[in-house]
């Protein structure tokens, strides 16, 4: 588990490095180099990862996210008499740096549909924010770095364009019915939307909002 979780700050900061060391090449018309790679990978970690997740580890602990390294726990179904395991972990702490990170899967198969890893709808809120956080961040980064912040905003501007029509053309179409179940006769279940593959607990608006972000 602390190997996965070295890795998961180890590959963001190695976007993150790439990225400043891409400004550079823009700006560095008289420098030799653009910057030593290992310098702003530490820094990344030390300066920004750690920090922020550090603190959205605490928000995801607060709104019920488990967050121990007690193991796993039986329990048993008195009422339909079945035995059940339940897996428990640091779910949070790895929660915070995979969706700060974009890393991808997370500590159960279900990912951010499992509530013991996304349980209220603040913490997939925050998911959504930790996801958007660096690529936004970095649009400033690199209108400080070439000495002309519109520069940034200009790139913030076109990712924003993209993002926000996605995201409605998403949530429409997902609004929408689903044709394949109305030709099969199923019209009640058309008034709350195409719920296949959505989260049930945040309905198809939040659920679209965190497919769009995260893909």
């Amino acid at each position: 588990m602390a190997a996965l979780a070295v890795q998961q700050f180890v590959s963001a900061a190695v976007g993150i490095a790439v990225a400043i060391a891409l400004i550079r090449g823009f700006t560095g018309r008289s420098s030799a180099t653009i910057g030593n790679f290992w310098t702003d990978l530490v820094r990344g970690v030390l300066y920004i990862l750690l920090p922020v997740a550090a603190v959205a580890t605490v928000i995801f602990v607060g709104e019920g996210a488990l967050q121990t390294l007690a193991g796993s726990v039986t329990i048993h179904d008195t009422l339909n008499n079945v035995t059940q395991t339940i897996p428990r972990g640091p779910v949070a702490s790895m929660e915070a740096i995979k969706q700060l990170g974009t890393n991808g899967g997370g500590y159960f198969s279900g990912n951010g549909a499992t509530p013991f890893e996304n349980p209220t709808p603040l913490t997939n809120l925050l998911s959504v924010y930790l996801i958007l956080s660096i690529p936004v961040a970095l649009t400033y980064t690199f209108g400080k770095m070439v000495g002309n912040v519109r520069q940034g905003v200009a790139l913030l501007g076109v990712m924003a364009f993209f993002f926000v029509s996605w995201t409605a053309i998403t949530i429409a179409a997902e609004h929408g019915s689903n044709p394949a179940l109305a030709a099969a006769g199923f019209h009640a279940s058309q008034s709350v939307g195409n719920m296949v593959g959505k989260e049930s607990r945040f309905g198809v608006s939040s659920s679209s909002l965190y497919n769009v972000s995260s893909t």
